[in-house]
């Protein structure tokens, strides 16, 4: 696994100007009248990141797709949903980049 890298340009994402000034990036994305907020990584390919109370509620086909192919991500970008079960798990559902 790559080195984190936070900067918009290295993910890369195309963000609103007040966004690139700042070091770590999470952009909210609305699906559906619902606001995701995602926070932006990446580890030698780009993740968009959105921590989640109940996975099980989360339809991550229908999410995933939509932010994969967000106008922010030039070259999409791979999707996590993560639940924070306890303080040593979490839970994870991935919508691969490129994958239909």
């Amino acid at each position: 696994m790559g080195l984190p890298y936070f900067e918009a340009n290295k993910i890369p994402a195309y963000l609103p100007k007040e966004e690139l000034v700042k070091k770590f990036h999470t952009v909210e994305i609305k699906v559906e009248e619902i606001s995701y907020k995602f926070d932006l990584v990446s580890i030698g390919n780009p993740h968009a990141v959105c921590f989640v109370e109940d996975l099980n509620k989360i339809d991550v086909c229908k999410i995933g797709k939509i932010v994969e192919n967000y106008k922010y991500f030039p070259n999409k970008i791979n999707v996590e949903f993560v639940q924070v079960i306890d303080r040593n798990n979490i839970k994870v559902k991935v919508w691969e980049r490129g994958v239909r």
